[in-house]
């Protein structure tokens, strides 16, 4: 399993259908701040295979979540200096109440020796003695019959085993995207494992070729 997949627990949820070519649709942007301190401090000495993962859900009105966009950056906590983290984006469609919610974390493996207990199905050739009825005679006769059964064996072994570990933070918010429109998601999760907070704002262009950005709404980590 990938680590994306471990740490966010994705194996059963579905992929969102993004709007396609001439459909209505609605830009979604996600910018992701975390202190990478905090991320670094998660990492217990001897890891490897360290990444951070982000990935965003849209949960729509019947609470079914799907996942909309994701990223992992397999480099990233190999610095001791943070580097940017790229913004994510993705096209939803529009007038439909939904829930995103956003979430970023950062996972590790660890590889230790351990004593584990192996078993196999070892074939042994058994001969018994089995009685046949001969129906002219009205009398049985003895036989001897050789066949291959199976008995499991067991036995401790010492081995290299390799586990993936990984913690972070959801946080949720509320939009009805307008057709058309583009949205940026502000993520911010400086703990990491806990504490993360999401805004949507809407953004609005403006005569000058910039544009401002129009708070929507937030909802509390849960």
């Amino acid at each position: 399993m990938s680590v994306a997949g471990l740490l966010m627990a994705t194996g059963c949820i579905r992929a969102y259908r993004p709007p396609r070519a001439g459909e209505p649709a609605a830009l979604l942007k996600v910018r992701l701040a975390y202190d990478h301190g905090a991320a670094l401090s998660h990492l217990p000495s001897g890891s490897h295979s360290r990444a951070m993962v982000a990935q965003v859900f849209v949960v729509e009105a019947d609470g079914e979540p799907f996942l909309l966009t994701g990223r992992t950056w397999p480099d990233q906590l190999e610095r001791t200096e943070p580097a940017p983290i790229d913004t994510l984006a993705a096209s939803i469609h529009p007038d439909r109440n939904v829930l995103l919610e956003v979430r970023l974390g950062v996972s590790w493996q660890t590889t230790q020796l351990e004593t584990v207990t192996e078993s196999k199905q070892v074939p042994t050739q058994v001969t018994r003695t089995e009685y046949q009825y001969d129906p002219v005679s009205r009398s049985s006769r003895a036989q001897a019959v050789t066949r291959t059964e199976y008995k499991t064996e067991h036995k401790q072994v010492t081995r290299s085993v390799t586990r993936t570990h990984g913690t972070g933070c959801s946080a949720r918010a509320r939009l009805e995207p307008a057709k058309d429109a583009v949205y940026l998601v502000d993520y911010t999760n400086m703990l990491i494992s806990s504490g993360c907070s999401a805004t949507v704002f809407r953004q609005l262009p403006q005569p000058d070729g910039t544009f401002s950005l129009q708070r929507i709404a937030s909802v509390p980590p849960g």
